[in-house]
């Protein structure tokens, strides 16, 4: 649907990276209910050149449509509260489970199987449950059997929201969502080989979560929203030489990140309006990649074996202030 937009088209037919007026899909902000997290999506090797995990995009988003309310896609020009963006924003928000009677869903499709429950949490209906469960379509068909060109991949995750309001007008949710996905590929036969990666035994495997805690008030005229949550993703991909069964490639990427934020916003009068804050992460990124060079590709005795790995860790503060005026109706 975001290809929808002018300007913003997908990286590849195989994965959901999006890249905004030519930028990098890399420099995509994901927000979830106001709060900075890693890349929320399944198997992020898929659709890349060399095979191995993106920084952004991947199969399929860990989140199910059943838990989404509100959810803004942003191109450019962006307001003040999101920064550190090059490409473009998706704030998602997840909705309120239903505070009246409880409700249970099922449904089947090409993603997956989708399990979903909500309700109100006390008699009182002033606090709420959502909570889903999916397990993927192509995971399902692999364990009975169905070859999908000699892969098996397989995803499921699980997001819960809970949220409670208060007499006071203020409301706390708690949030989280949990994914798992894997891919095997097995080399194929020699007569059937094209590329590359046809001559690997590749094992994928990928997990990422995000758990929060986010709390507004209504305080006089004006409304303060304020939440901090911490979210991580690890991913590991080995490549075995089918020939030599060697392994001549074991990547691994972890990212972890600890974000908070603060907002108020009042209505000054009719012609004026104020929105001031603070959005705060911590980001820790470590990497590891070793490689055996292959010549035909065929194991090389002779080759040195390379080991690269690191990482980097940084805070990054982005206070704002946007006050608004009217002075007319054709003035802002």
């Amino acid at each position: 649907m975001a290809t929808s937009y002018p300007g913003v088209a997908t990286a590849s037919d195989q994965n959901n990276a999006i890249v905004v007026r030519g930028n990098s899909p890399n420099g995509l902000l994901w927000r979830l209910n106001g709060l900075d997290i890693v890349n929320p999506n399944h198997l992020s090797n898929a659709g890349t050149l060399s095979d191995k995990p993106a920084a952004n995009g991947g199969g399929v988003n860990i989140l199910s449509a059943q838990m989404l309310g509100r959810t803004q896609f942003l191109l450019g020009a962006l307001p003040t509260q999101y920064g550190n963006a090059t490409a473009g924003v998706i704030d998602m928000q997840l909705r309120d489970g239903n505070r009246e009677q409880r409700e249970y869903t099922a449904q089947a499709s090409l993603i997956g199987l989708d399990l979903a429950a909500e309700g109100p949490l006390s008699k009182n209906k002033s606090s709420s449950y959502l909570a889903n469960y999916r397990y993927s379509t192509v995971g399902l068909l692999s364990a009975m059997g169905v070859d999908f060109g000699g892969e098996a991949i397989s995803s499921q995750d699980f997001s819960f929201n809970l949220s409670f309001q208060n007499k006071k007008g203020g409301k706390t949710s708690i949030f989280g969502l949990s994914g798992l996905s894997s891919n095997k590929f097995n080399a194929k036969e020699t007569a059937d080989r094209e590329q590359d990666k046809d001559y690997y035994n590749i094992d994928y495997a990928a997990q990422a979560g995000a758990v929060g805690v986010t709390h507004e008030q209504v305080i006089g005229g004006g409304h303060l929203a304020a939440g901090v949550s911490y979210s991580g993703s690890s991913q590991d991909r080995d490549a075995e030489l089918e020939d030599s069964k060697i392994v001549t490639n074991d990547y691994a990427y972890d990212r972890q990140i600890l974000s908070g934020f603060f907002r108020f916003t009042h209505r000054l009068g009719e012609t004026s309006s104020l929105d001031l804050g603070a959005n705060v992460s911590y980001s820790n990124d470590n990497y590891y990649d070793y490689t055996l060079p292959v010549v035909g590709p065929v194991f090389c005795p002779e080759c040195l074996a390379t080991t690269t790995s690191g990482g980097v860790s940084g805070i990054l503060l982005q206070p704002y202030l946007n006050l608004v005026m009217d002075v007319s109706d054709k003035v802002t």
